[in-house]
């Protein structure tokens, strides 16, 4: 079960790192946009609009299962069971909003 857990998280974060890159890039390429358009036009910066999208698509639906998750990560930690957890999970949570969403902060 935690075997299982474990990649559940893994995958999680390795999409929440794919979408950081591809939004820099994104950003990068559309700079411009976002330097002239967007502040003239009092929009959302692409950046937040791809924050906003992937916490839509991918964290909203599954945050509280994430989060439950973690924390019996967390406490299968706390009681010495051997685990291996991926140290970028607390970005994903922090800047996804689950955390706040979880009560966690």
């Amino acid at each position: 079960n935690n075997n299982n857990n474990n990649a559940k998280v893994r995958e999680v974060v390795s999409q929440w790192d794919d979408h950081c890159l591809i939004s820099r890039w994104m950003c990068n390429f559309f700079d411009y946009v976002n330097r002239f358009y967007v502040r003239r036009g009092s929009l959302a910066t692409l950046e937040q609009v791809c924050t906003a999208a992937f916490k839509a698509a991918i964290f909203d639906p599954i945050h509280r299962k994430l989060t439950s998750t973690l924390m019996a990560l967390i406490l299968a930690d706390r009681e010495s069971v051997a685990m291996q957890h991926d140290r970028r999970t607390m970005p994903l949570l922090v800047q996804g909003g689950g955390a706040a969403a979880a009560g966690l902060l």
